[in-house]
């Protein structure tokens, strides 16, 4: 991935020694991340991977506790793992990029959850991971396309389907069943020519997940048109004191 990619990533093996003073005796904190997110986040079935992992170490080192450590999948994040938390502090990592529609989220009409964003860590746009040999009918007739995304996503389905109102759009549960539906011989009846999503994750699966020589056969097309920029942030809920340590964290490379 080329290193403009996520500037502030490629650096936090620095920040981890610069660590702002956070006060101790915190409540305990629930973290939550998701598997399949990689460079952002992972797991690999002993410990978290990626940003994700470098985020929980710094707050293990400013001296927070956990008490849970737990995943979350698409359909679960925002006003789900908020409302589960019933008022505890509790801290969301992932591709949990910034957008109006998610920003409205961040609070509870009733009271139950107050949330907020970190500081942006990495800027990223829609955009499509396609077979090269579908780039014609990208560019001219979408009705023969069969684009996949990860439901519920909300965002990305509105401007998926805003750019290419006729093509199918095909419910993928994760990762991993997006690369497998890909990689599948075009005519296959279970296959997609195409998967959206953000640069960053659809770089790291280019270049993780699809090897040689399935690698030269995919094309990660250029941004959509419209509301495609996205900001990664962390999200923090009921707790104002860990997002200034965040933010601090996130500076202290500055």
């Amino acid at each position: 991935m080329p290193s403009h990619r996520l500037p502030y990533y490629l650096c936090l093996s620095l920040w981890l020694s610069q660590m702002a003073y956070a006060e101790p005796n915190h409540a305990s904190l629930v973290f939550a991340y998701q598997t399949d997110a990689a460079p952002v986040s992972g797991y690999n079935g002993r410990t978290i991977q990626g940003f994700c992992s470098d985020l929980f170490q710094a707050l293990e080192q400013q001296g927070y506790s956990f008490s849970q450590v737990q995943t979350v999948d698409v359909a679960e994040r925002f006003e789900k793992f908020a409302v589960r938390l019933k008022g505890k502090a509790g801290v969301q990592c992932g591709p949990d990029s910034k957008t109006r529609e998610r920003t409205a989220n961040l609070k509870d009409k009733h009271g139950a959850y107050t949330g907020a964003f970190s500081d942006v860590f990495a800027v990223t746009s829609t955009k499509l991971l396609v077979r090269n040999s579908k780039l014609t009918e990208l560019a001219q007739n979408s009705e023969k396309l069969r684009i996949g995304l990860i439901k519920p996503q909300a965002v990305t389905s509105s401007l998926i389907q805003q750019v290419y109102p006729n093509a199918t759009i095909v419910a993928l549960a994760d990762r991993a069943e997006a690369v497998k539906r890909l990689t599948l011989a075009s005519n296959h009846a279970n296959a997609i020519d195409a998967y959206s999503s953000d640069e960053i994750l659809l770089y790291s699966i280019l270049t993780d997940d699809l090897h040689d020589p399935k690698q030269g056969k995919y094309s990660i097309e250029p941004k959509l048109y419209g509301y495609s920029r996205e900001e990664y942030v962390i999200t923090v809920y009921n707790a104002p004191d860990v997002i200034y340590a965040i933010n601090t964290w996130l500076k202290s490379d500055a």
